[in-house]
């Protein structure tokens, strides 16, 4: 038979069973339009990214510094900590008792003249605050000594330690304890207290009455009233060198105890310090509180190579007035220089951008994005010249930037308002700022290079910070990673969709098989051979499929604007249609090929008997 034959008798079957054949290949309709959608959605979709990789310069690198110490309470320019009120309030203990520096002189040397012109001076301790000596715990012939040892009730700053003394002024400082408590901790009640009542009861009962001394020669001499120290008790005893003896060889044991145990804790602590050497380092990185300032990117200008330009920035959202606002509304407000405007690339639609000269005198002026000046004065000439208020300071609009898709330093241009560097940290966000570098790379493929002699520069400035960099490519990286997971899914389900649409194929033509056996053996008893069987089932089933095919680009067509109603970007062009029609006529063939294989296997003699 020949081939138009053959097609003669597909025809003829398929116009007998319409319905039959549209809705056997709904599966293919659905599966070709879903096919062109994910092309076209694909295509949309690179758009997307290729448009935003434009508009975020390709070369474009941010540098950012991520503080990871304890936050410390700040005030403009000036910062406290507790160990800050800790020393204040030492410094005015020593100001108080002892002196400030300007004067340590003049107190130092009236002491040093009491002592010497023989009065009964003798302190029981001392501590040297601004450069004065503050006496406490002992009399004195001095009458501002005597009111500050009646003050502090007699104590000693050496009876407590660095920690107590800490601890003290970080109480002092939050309200939980007043001046009246501290000085009574002074009168007696420190930490150790107790210890020098014991040593003071020993002294008493070791003595004579006399004036108590207990050092070695007065151990000596009175032996016999049993005072002082190991040597005066030796004399006093049995007078013998043998306990004197015994005492030094168990004071020799305990020390080689003691040189033992001191020697295996440092062993163990060195041990312990190199296994958790890398940890410590780790742990001490970004714990300064550092601020890129405008000499680091001078210094990236200088020692850098391969770049067009660098820029630095920060942003704070901040309360704007003016306008046709009724009411104070937030919006982000970006301290930059010139270089911004050059480095992202931006054009005005009215006057001029903001210029160093303004940042250097502190102007107050601002230059409005495009969106920002049709919120608040309907055009961009209505708002050039005006003024508005941020923070409620007057600023003059110096200029209006035209619409922009550019997005530098993550700022969106047309959505924010723009202030001399220097402006903004006087009368907006005082010093407490994260700026943001932004350099520019001549080349998209030594972004790398560039990361890495960015970090060089500044590991110099800042040795123990860690910098956070992003750029455009790992930006665009998340967008095509999104784009081609969205890809993959519609695939994955066009494929399912063929595969159900081709087993659909192939039962419908397991059916018809079945129901035209006559017609098999007749055509067989008049000479048709296996293979025009086999084609003329084969082209059967693809007829279906190109049906559906078809079918299914048309229905892509009405389900093209509801994609992008969602916001999907859909670019379909002649491809996609050609892919979904091929895939359509390859599944009705691969799924059609055995009914058609076992139409042709038929017996003649066996297909004409069976009914």
């Amino acid at each position: 038979m020949r081939i138009s034959e053959l097609l003669r008798l597909v025809w003829l079957n398929i116009n007998q069973n319409k319905f039959k054949t549209v809705m056997t290949s709904i599966g293919i309709i659905v599966g070709a339009a879903t096919i062109v959608m994910v092309i076209a959605i694909g295509r949309g979709g690179k758009m997307d990214v290729a448009e935003q990789f434009a508009s975020l310069n390709a070369g474009s690198i941010d540098v950012t510094y991520d503080y990871a110490g304890e936050e410390t309470t700040t005030s403009g320019s000036d910062s406290f900590s507790i160990s800050d009120i800790g020393s204040s309030i030492m410094s005015g203990f020593g100001n108080l008792f002892g002196g400030s520096s300007d004067s340590s002189g003049s107190r130092g040397d009236r002491s040093s003249s009491d002592s010497s012109s023989g009065s009964d001076s003798s302190s029981a301790g001392g501590m040297s605050m601004g450069g004065g000596m503050m006496m406490m715990g002992g009399a004195t012939s001095d009458s501002s000594d005597d009111r500050a040892s009646a003050m502090m009730g007699g104590g000693n700053f050496s009876d407590f330690s660095d920690s107590d003394l800490s601890d003290m002024a970080e109480a002092f400082a939050s309200g939980e304890m007043d001046m009246s408590d501290i000085q009574s901790m002074f009168s007696g009640e420190g930490p150790d207290a107790d210890a020098a009542e014991e040593d003071g009861e020993a002294s008493d009962e070791a003595g004579d009455g006399s004036d108590g001394a207990a050092d070695a020669q007065g151990g000596e001499e009175s032996a016999g009233d049993g005072a002082g120290d190991a040597e005066g008790a030796a004399v006093s005893g049995d007078g013998e060198d043998g306990g004197l003896a015994d005492a030094e060889a168990e004071s020799g044991s305990a020390d080689t105890e003691e040189t033992e145990t001191e020697t295996e804790a440092a062993a163990a602590a060195e041990e312990e310090e190199e296994e958790s050497e890398t940890d410590l380092t780790d742990e001490r990185l970004n714990q300064e509180n550092i601020i890129l300032t405008v000499d680091d990117l001078e210094d990236i200008e200088t020692f850098v190579t391969d770049i067009d330009g660098a820029t630095i920035s920060y942003t704070s959202r901040t309360s704007v007035e003016g306008g046709d606002l009724t009411s104070a509304q937030t919006y982000t407000v970006a301290g930059v220089y010139y270089s911004y405007y050059t480095v992202s690339n931006l054009s005005m639609a009215e006057g001029e951008f903001i210029s160093d000269d303004d940042s250097d005198s502190k102007a107050r002026v601002c230059v409005l994005g495009s969106t920002v000046a049709k919120t608040l004065f309907g055009s961009a000439a209505d708002a050039y010249g005006e003024t508005i208020y941020l923070d409620d300071r007057a600023y003059e609009i110096i200029g209006v930037l035209a619409s922009s898709s550019t997005v530098s330093a993550s700022i969106t241009p047309d959505e924010s308002i723009f202030v001399p560097y220097e402006t903004g940290i006087k009368y907006i966000t005082g010093t407490d700022i994260s700026p943001v570098i932004t350099v520019i790379c001549n080349d998209v493929d030594l972004v790398d290079s560039v990361k890495e002699a960015v970090e060089t520069v500044l590991e110099e400035n800042y040795s123990m910070a860690e910098f956070t960099f992003s750029d455009a490519s790992s930006k665009l990286e998340a967008a095509e990673s999104s784009n081609e997971i969205l890809t993959m899914l519609l695939s994955a389900m066009a494929v399912i969709v063929f595969i159900v649409g081709g087993i659909g194929i192939m039962n419908v033509l397991f059916v018809s098989v079945k129901e035209r056996t006559g017609e098999i053996g007749i055509l067989k008893s008049l000479g048709a051979s296996r293979s025009n069987i086999l084609f003329e089932f084969l082209f059967e089933s693809a007829a279906i499929s190109l049906i559906g095919g078809i079918l299914g680009v048309g229905a892509s067509f009405l389900v093209t604007p509801l994609v992008e109603y969602n916001g999907i970007r859909v670019e379909a062009d002649a491809s996609a249609w050609a892919a979904a029609l091929a895939f359509s006529i390859l599944t009705g063939t691969i799924f059609g090929f055995y009914p058609a294989w076992q139409a042709s296997k038929l017996v003649p003699v066996e297909a004409l008997n069976s009914e």
